[in-house]
């Protein structure tokens, strides 16, 4: 762990369950590798998916001296117990009433559920894609009949940032990963974009924190401008490379945002990009250049060439001996049907 960190690994990196590594150090018992973490700058107050802190984690440990050396350890850096489990029954049904309110767009009540319960800004379903709130916003992965946008997707985005939420929290939607972000799931969503608010509500997370990829980074940019000045000019794209803008182009067409395409393809954005960044000239080079390879394969070729080349799929070798002999299998029979071959009858001799 000591050389991972020396070379630059981040101490606060999550996995694809929730845990940092400080957590699977703790549950490990591994005190120095929890020393090393902490000394990195490795949060000793994290909360992996199901709520639990890494000084939760190292009370686990059977061994009653090196729990408490351990526990010790992480206490001097400030490591504390979690308030509750996500898990709690009580806790889940209270997160579900805000959950509720969220995909709902009931402001008022999301906003009183917070005054109260301030926990809930960075709390997690006890479901098992433990989504935190801003996830149920995205309406992709989580339970269906709450996969719907409100109308007020924008100021619940705002409310739950202002209140703690982090935007950049993963979750288990879908096997987890450094994608199931809430703007990550929000891009693929069809509901926001159903809605039209794809744009504002990442327009709204970016505000909050959210770390956008370059064409959507684009796209938001290119939003700000049209609602500011009604027209978005080339600053916009001047400083972007033209695969990033060509993709931005792709997905503005499937949001079927008809003021973000024309003000793409006014700015330059070639009409013919294409979303995985290919500049369209030189995908025609390699469509000639495969067209030239294919018709030299389908060159003719001397008649002797051809038949070593395919004597196998004939039935016979390289110096046309004659068809090969049907396998000698006694009793087998073939699934298709009658083969025309003659069976082959078992020798009795012994």
């Amino acid at each position: 762990v000591a050389l991972l960190l020396a070379g630059g690994a981040d101490s606060c990196a999550v996995d694809d369950d929730g845990q940092t590594a400080l957590h699977l150090a703790a549950l490990a018992g591994d005190a120095p590798a929890c020393q090393s973490l902490l000394a990195a700058g490795a949060d000793p107050g994290a909360l992996n998916y199901a709520g639990r802190t890494p000084l939760d984690c190292a009370l686990w440990i059977e061994d009653a001296t090196a729990r408490d050396d351990l526990t010790a350890l992480l206490r001097d850096a400030g490591a504390i117990r979690s308030a509750r489990s996500f898990d709690d029954p009580a806790f889940a049904a209270l997160f579900e009433q805000a959950a509720d309110a969220v995909v709902d767009g009931d402001l008022d009540g999301l906003r009183t559920l917070l005054r109260e319960h301030p926990e809930l800004a960075t709390a997690r379903s006890s479901r098992p894609h433990r989504c935190t709130l801003l996830h149920y916003l995205a309406a992709n992965g989580v339970e269906g009949e709450r996969q719907k946008t409100p109308a007020s997707a924008v100021g619940v985005i705002d409310l739950l940032t202002g209140a703690g939420s982090d935007p950049n929290a993963s979750c288990y939607t879908y096997r987890g990963g450094p994608g199931e972000t809430t703007a990550g799931l929000l891009a693929g969503s069809a509901p926001p974009r159903d809605a039209g608010l794809t744009l504002p509500m990442l327009a709204a997370l970016a505000r909050g924190g959210a770390r956008l990829d370059d064409a959507y980074t684009l796209l938001v940019r290119v939003f700000a401008a049209l609602r500011a000045e009604g027209a978005a000019g080339a600053e916009a794209v001047a400083d972007v490379s033209p695969a990033v803008a060509g993709q931005a182009l792709v997905e503005g067409v499937t949001l079927g945002d008809t003021g973000m395409v024309r003000a793409l393809l006014n700015a330059g954005v070639a009409v013919d990009s294409r979303r995985d960044g290919t500049a369209p000239g030189r995908l025609r080079r390699k469509r000639r250049a495969g067209r030239g390879t294919a018709r030299a394969r389908r060159r003719p070729q001397p008649a002797g060439r051809r038949v070593r080349r395919h004597a196998g799929r004939l039935g016979t070798s390289r110096r046309a001996r004659g068809p090969r002999e049907a396998p000698r299998r006694a009793g087998r029979v073939d699934r298709m049907g009658d083969t025309g071959l003659e069976p082959v009858t078992p020798s009795m001799s012994s």
